[in-house]
């Protein structure tokens, strides 16, 4: 029946449950013509009265969201759905690890309603003892990109997205690994691009030379060189259509080569399986450890070959916007931490625009 909170005409209904301990709590229940009938149910019939009222407040400014879904669907069901619904369709398994890892966590039992924005900073907080920024930006990404897909996925509207307001632990400066031509003390010239390439060249496995001269060209990631296809490929065009279903960003790109890049590809031969690189990307990564290793090069990174392009391409004259064109940054920061020109090469072009010397 009808009861007043605070004030406020509630026109819910209240009924007084008495559990087998002797606990007492209280269910409201409210009926509007043109909404899915509410029901909730509270240790006191104050609590009761106050959620009535914001429930048929929001209804009658037709502002009312059925949040009940919410309350029954935990963050693990929720990231199942995602993972069979949305990363399934995404190249790589980066993203399937993550979820894996957010399932076994005790916050995957709690229910997408009751997560705050503390639940997640402690869960930052927790992490940052043992593992890095990159990593703890890239699991809390998926939470981000489940909440903002939730009224897609689970017909969930109105859920506020909890990671939004995190405060994430900076990333460290990009690595700045360039292959470099290095004057020793006695005369001698060691140029690391060289000893790379040749280290790879007396590989056993045929492909890692090819490969490596191709990302060192492209800046395309290890999986979207091992996952090319020759359908992809436009020699005459001297360009490279990678398709969305393979490119990390999940947005298809153009990648301009140079008529070296087009030299490698052309020098080719044609898979029975349609792809340019018949490689897994793990087998691509244990040649590149031993070829980097028979260089001297074990700091170097397969990842670093990326860096090296992007940098080559600015030096080449490109400007940011044409390399992101190329190595598929979404923004210009991101692409920022991967361009590492040479101070020296800087010097020299500003001497020479200046038509002199440092005098």
């Amino acid at each position: 029946m009808p009861s007043f909170w605070y004030g406020v005409f509630v026109m819910a209904d209240f009924i007084k449950r008495v559990g087998t301990n002797g606990k007492i709590s209280w269910q409201a229940r409210v009926r509007r013509k043109g909404f899915p009938d509410m029901f909730k149910t509270f240790r006191t019939k104050v609590e009761a009265q106050k959620w009535a009222a914001v429930t048929e407040s929001e209804m009658a400014r037709h502002v009312f969201t059925d949040r009940s879904l919410a309350e029954r669907t935990t963050l693990g069901d929720a990231l199942e759905v995602y993972r069979d619904e949305v990363t399934v369709e995404k190249a790589g398994h980066q993203e399937g690890y993550v979820i894996k890892a957010w399932l076994k966590h005790p916050l995957s039992k709690r229910t997408l309603s009751s997560l705050k924005v503390r639940d997640f900073q402690a869960w930052v907080t927790e992490k940052k003892a043992t593992v890095g920024p990159k990593t703890i930006r890239l699991h809390i990404g998926v939470i981000s990109n489940l909440y903002n897909r939730l009224e897609n996925l689970l017909e969930i509207e109105a859920l506020p997205n909890p990671v939004l307001k995190l405060i994430l632990p900076p990333l460290p400066e990009g690595r700045d690994r360039r292959l470099n031509v290095i004057e020793h003390d006695d005369g001698t010239v060691r140029n690391e691009a060289e000893a790379l390439i040749g280290a790879c060249a007396d590989a056993v496995n045929p492909w890692i030379r090819p490969a490596v001269e191709f990302a060192l060209d492209g800046a395309m990631r290890r999986n979207e060189i091992v996952q090319m296809r020759w359908e992809h490929v436009d020699l005459n065009a001297g360009m490279v259509r990678l398709p969305a279903a393979i490119t990390k960003t999940g947005v298809s790109r153009d990648v301009a080569l140079s008529p070296a890049g087009v030299q490698v590809l052309r020098t080719l031969p044609r898979s029975i399986d349609g792809r340019v690189f018949p490689l897994t990307a793990d087998a691509l990564y244990r040649a590149f450890v031993r070829a980097r290793k028979r260089a001297g090069l074990d700091d170097l990174h397969f990842h670093d070959l990326r860096h090296e392009a992007a940098s080559r391409l600015r030096e080449e004259g490109l400007d940011l916007m044409e390399i992101a064109s190329i190595t598929g940054h979404k923004t210009l920061q991101m692409l920022k931490r991967y361009v590492h020109v040479k101070a020296k090469d800087v010097v020299e072009k500003r001497q020479k625009s200046h038509g002199g010397s440092h005098g």
